[in-house]
C-alpha cells in the first residue's frame, strides 16, 4: 500500500484528487491539507461518494512525513516552502500546482549520476 499525503486538498485540483485516489487499490490517503479547513472532517467539506474519516492537517512536513507520496495541489510557491524537507525524508512529490499543473512536476532525490549538481534549488 502506498502512503499518499495532498497538500491542498480542499481546492479544486485536490478534491478531484482524492475522489481519484480513494478508488486506487494499492493507495492509502494518509495526510488530507488545508490551510482553510485545519480540524473539520474531510467528507463535510468534500462530496464524496462513501464517508470518509479523515479530518484535515495543517500543511507542515510533520504532518506529511510519514508518507510515501506527497501531491502538491496547492497556491504557487507551496511546494518549495515544504520541497527540501520532505525530499531529504525520501518522500517522492508530485506538484500539480497553478502553473505546474500543465506541467507536473516530479521532485526527487538526486541520483548518483547527478551527485554533481542538484535538482532542488538552494535555500535562499
Amino acid at each position: 500500500m502506498i502512503s499518499v499525503g495532498i497538500v491542498g486538498a480542499s481546492g479544486f485540483t485536490g478534491e478531484e484528487l482524492v475522489k481519484l485516489l480513494l478508488e486506487h487499490p494499492d493507495v492509502s490517503l494518509d495526510a488530507l491539507t488545508s490551510r482553510t479547513h485545519v480540524g473539520k472532517k474531510v467528507s463535510d467539506c468534500i462530496k464524496l461518494e462513501a464517508d470518509l474519516d479523515k479530518k484535515f492537517l495543517e500543511p507542515s512536513v510533520d504532518n506529511l512525513s510519514h508518507c510515501d507520496v506527497v501531491f502538491f495541489a496547492s497556491p504557487n510557491g507551496v511546494a518549495m516552502d515544504m520541497a527540501r524537507d520532505l525530499v531529504k525524508n525520501d518522500i517522492r512529490l508530485i506538484d500539480i500546482s497553478y502553473p505546474q499543473s500543465t506541467t507536473c512536476l516530479l521532485y526527487t532525490s538526486p541520483s548518483p549520476r547527478d551527485r554533481t549538481r542538484s535538482r532542488m534549488p538552494s535555500s535562499a
